[in-house]
């Protein structure tokens, strides 16, 4: 039971605004290997339990046997490269080469929602399994499936997107990602990037910040973090003339294929967290 409260709550975060790639956290890990984890448990759940049902044709527990397989191995590759959660959901899972619905991920997220219709129809007639039994499961798989959702709704463009937190009047703007800058602005914008860029750059706005207000800033690679700066608000600004200041981070070997991100904290307070993708040339 409390698994099962605990799975709500991610949902319930996942479902928040911006609570996809800047919700829960757990252990350092960034919130969308959180979301990866759950999502390849609960896969691993579905086909276990779809692989114990009765079925006519031989064939299909082989099919639902594979599949599941290869749905964990899409997750478990999405995180050990770090791709964005929703990024998994809408095309950047393995086997990228196939249509988006034909992917490890998206495949987890099917196998998810069959096996929460046929638990939750198991419920409806008689079945040896025990009612409490089958209505934990119903739940568990259910909860597991808003998160999905959750992960599908979210634009897969995701690096600019604001969050603001009134207690604080944090309020950055979006997050812009680029390969260059030009007159304090943006050249070459974009949240993807091919492999072996040496520079990205970060642009936000602090117009609506104090001068003595601290930003750090945290640059990650899935979970593993690559630089983190602190300067005030006046220090962010110096030498710039326009609205935005940005932050960069160098790749002096080109950056690997794989799924970035920068967290950016106002006075110790999560202000914004943007992620880009690197894919292979």
């Amino acid at each position: 039971m409390l698994f099962l409260v605990a799975l709500g709550l991610v949902a319930l975060t996942a479902w928040l605004p911006g609570g996809v790639t800047g919700g829960i956290r757990i252990l350092g890990q960034s919130t969308s290997t959180v979301l990866s984890v759950v999502t390849l448990g609960a896969t691993a759940a579905a086909g276990a339990y779809l692989l114990r049902l009765s079925w006519r044709r031989r064939w299909i527990p082989f099919a639902i046997g594979l599949l599941t397989a290869y749905a964990v191995f899409g997750f478990l590759r999405g995180i050990s490269v770090g791709t964005a959660y929703p990024h998994l959901l809408q095309g950047e899972s393995f086997w990228k080469a196939m249509p988006c619905l034909l992917q490890g991920s998206t495949i987890g997220g099917l196998l998810i929602a069959t096996a929460t219709i046929y638990s939750g129809a198991q419920s409806g007639r008689q079945s040896t399994t025990p009612e409490r039994e089958l209505m934990l499961r119903t739940i568990g798989l259910g909860t597991a499936l808003l998160i999905v959702v959750a992960g599908i709704k979210t634009p897969a463009l995701i690096g600019p997107y604001r969050m603001s937190f009134s207690k604080t009047g944090a309020d950055i703007g979006p997050v812009i990602f680029a390969q260059g800058e030009s007159r304090d602005g943006p050249n070459g914008e974009s949240n993807r990037f091919p492999a072996g860029v040496q520079n990205v750059y970060a642009f936000f706005s602090v117009e609506k910040l104090n001068s003595n207000d601290a930003v750090r800033l945290v640059w990650f690679k899935g979970g593993d973090e690559l630089s983190e700066t602190s300067k005030n608000v006046a220090e962010l600004r110096a030498g710039h003339q326009s609205k935005l200041v940005w932050t960069r981070q160098g790749f002096p070997s080109g950056a690997a294929v794989g799924g970035y991100f920068v967290e950016i904290d106002v006075n110790d307070r999560l202000a914004a967290e943007a992620s880009f993708v690197v894919n292979p040339r």
